[in-house]
């Protein structure tokens, strides 16, 4: 967790702001609802406030709860956690709330705590149902990284999966996977592989995205001393 969650100096943190204010800068919101808000940087005033309007047809906020915005600039990937407070139909937040940036990739990904009440099944494999239980990693609105405590079967790079993602008190995510890199320890009999989501839809791309980010909030706030 300690390499994800690393805070961007106060010095660099301003001068994203103001890029992203002139720039216009899309952030993406998650709240206490399962919306996901797509907001505008409009304005950074006096380097205390960020003041944004919503994009076209967003959904939106409550005023004065919780909210995690990621956002990116340049091949960073950034997210912060603040108070959002919605006046005249503008969010506000506040310039002086932390802000992280996680890796340099496309869709970054979480580490998960070995504590953490988590998991992924594989219950179809090779046109059979099966029931193989995995260890999750790490996750990502893309893909996860798992661990298989056997031998048998052996699985390998370009097969194709139904998996079953268990997150603490979540819904289960089922969904259809392929095997993008496979590692195998012969010694100790595990295996380690990458699953990349076949998500197909816009609609099922922006769900992992707000439970991305609704699990990046859980694990920052509760779990981030793991």
């Amino acid at each position: 967790m300690r390499d994800i969650f690393r805070k961007v100096p106060i010095s660099e943190k301003k001068a994203l702001f103001k890029i992203g204010s002139e720039s216009k800068m899309a952030f993406y919101a998650k709240g206490e609802t399962e919306d996901l808000v797509k907001l505008v940087l409009d304005e950074f005033v006096d380097t205390k406030v960020l003041i944004f309007n919503y994009a076209i047809q967003s959904p939106q906020l409550l005023t004065n709860q919780n909210v995690v915005l990621n956002f990116s600039h340049g091949e960073d990937r950034y997210f912060m956690h603040a108070i959002a407070e919605v006046y005249e139909n503008r969010v506000h937040i506040s310039a002086q709330s932390d802000v992280y940036i996680l890796q340099r990739r496309k869709t970054p990904r979480l580490d998960i705590p070995d504590a953490y009440p988590s998991g992924l099944n594989i219950i179809a494999y090779q046109n059979k149902m099966v029931m193989y239980q995995c260890s999750l990693i790490d996750f990502s609105s893309g893909g996860c990284r798992v661990q298989y405590p056997a031998h048998l079967p052996l699985f390998k790079q370009g097969d194709l999966v139904r998996g079953v993602v268990h997150l603490n008190h979540r819904k289960p995510l089922e969904l259809d996977c392929v095997i993008k890199h496979h590692v195998m320890d012969s010694v100790n009999g595990i295996q380690t592989f990458g699953l990349q989501f076949k998500l197909g839809t816009t609609i099922m791309e922006n769900k992992l995205l707000v439970v991305f980010m609704d699990l990046q909030r859980e694990l920052f706030v509760k779990w981030s001393s793991f």
